[in-house]
């Protein structure tokens, strides 16, 4: 076991600045934000300033940024925690500010998305990070259990939101993205049973829960599949497991099903691993949409999935809103992207999506005066403007301003 890094590449890793990005003076920073929050008032768009100063600040790897911002936004004096707003309004807040930084990670990746989750995680109070939930409602990615109908629930979402955002030219992207890697978009996350694919399930009779399930589990390589993990599948025809495993049968199913079966048991074996595929017996699907007819025939991409069926995609989406604590509207959804990617900079094509993606929630069937106002043209460039005034002061861009005499 390697416990300390050698010499040599430790002295290699603190080369190429591997610290995130200097704060700016916090009076620096809280004059733009409260620039910025004033027009937002003005406009009734707070919720839509609160996520595009997250996003632009994560963007930004300013994650020391993350708790000035949450303490800006939740007290009258950003110094003194006596002028706290209510608990409930703070918690109102860290939600949404999680939430937008959860959805920041399809943007910008997963390093800068930590960063800024860990720090706005220290500046939450006690009280309001016990009143955050704690419990994954998106079980498909984070608890590695699906049903049927959550699979459906997550491919409706994913397809809808991307229709939203992409057409008239959907279909046309879908399929460009897939021709540049033909992993990009169809990954081993498929909920399609074409007569070759490989269905497989554990008899898990005496382990507690039983029934229809899909779960990606990292399993180690180099050991021959136990041969009775392969039970009969209703609607075709059995198979092999995909990959190998290295614990007992019983531990593993134990493992899936039985009381012992949370997020932190997985976490100890998720070594370095392939992610073996293991299908429940599961009905067919139906048929793909027409508007989304791609070069591969799978009902969903990954790509889709993941990021927007169940990342991108508000909970219920395109259902009404859902209450979902800290939930995000499709509006509010496009302002990430855009804020994120007007951040980013050199990315004009992606950027440029997202603004129409933005223009076009104006269409959506329930839109608050809040998201009406947001993708509309002036409330789209205010979006833009306030990216930027944020930015620039975040990342040491805005000069000081000259003492009068």
């Amino acid at each position: 076991m390697v416990k300390h890094l050698p010499p040599a590449i430790k002295q290699l890793l603190a080369q190429r600045n591997p610290h995130a990005f200097a704060s700016p003076p916090v009076h620096r920073l809280n004059s733009v934000l409260q620039r910025t929050r004033t027009e937002a008032q003005k406009y009734g768009v707070e919720d839509g300033w609160l996520v595009l100063s997250t996003c632009t600040l994560l963007t930004a790897n300013t994650p020391a940024t993350m708790g000035d911002l949450y303490r800006f936004a939740t007290r009258t004096e950003t110094n003194t925690p006596q002028t706290s707003i209510a608990r409930d309004a703070r918690i109102d807040v860290a939600a949404k500010m999680r939430e937008a930084a959860l959805k920041s990670s399809i943007f910008v990746g997963v390093p800068r998305t930590i960063l800024a989750l860990a720090s706005m995680t220290e500046a939450f109070e006690d009280n309001v990070k016990n009143g955050l939930r704690n419990e994954s409602h998106r079980q498909v990615l984070f608890l590695l259990i699906a049903t049927p109908s959550n699979i459906e629930d997550v491919v409706s979402r994913g397809h809808a939101l991307w229709k939203s955002i992409y057409e008239p030219h959907a279909e046309k992207l879908y399929n460009k993205l897939g021709s540049y890697h033909p992993d990009f978009i169809i990954l081993p996350l498929s909920a399609n049973w074409p007569k070759t694919s490989s269905l497989m399930c554990r008899n898990v009779s005496g382990y507690g829960r039983p029934g229809p399930r899909l779960l990606f589990y990292p399993l180690p390589l180099g050991e021959t599949p136990f041969s009775d993990l392969v039970v009969p599948c209703p609607s075709r025809p059995s198979v092999v497991l995909t990959s190998s495993i290295l614990r007992p049968p019983t531990w593993f199913a134990s493992i899936i099903h039985g009381p012992h079966a949370n997020p932190k048991s997985r976490l100890r074996i998720a070594t370095p691993c392939c992610w073996a595929r293991l299908y429940a017996s599961l009905p067919p699907p139906p048929p793909s949409p027409s508007s989304l007819s791609c070069n591969a025939s799978s009902l969903d991409k990954a790509f889709i999935i993941q990021a927007y069926g169940v990342v991108l995609a508000p909970h219920g989406y395109p259902v009404v809103p859902s209450g979902e604590q800290g939930d995000i509207s499709r509006a509010l959804g496009s302002v990430v992207g855009v804020a994120c990617l007007r951040a980013e900079s050199r990315v004009g094509p992606q950027l440029t999506s997202h603004v129409f993606g933005l223009l076009k929630a104006r269409n959506e069937p329930v839109l608050s005066s809040e998201d009406r106002w947001l993708s509309s043209d002036e409330g789209t460039e205010w979006v833009i403007r306030s990216v930027d005034q944020i930015y620039d002061v975040a990342r040491g861009g805005e000069p000081e301003p000259e003492a009068k005499l």
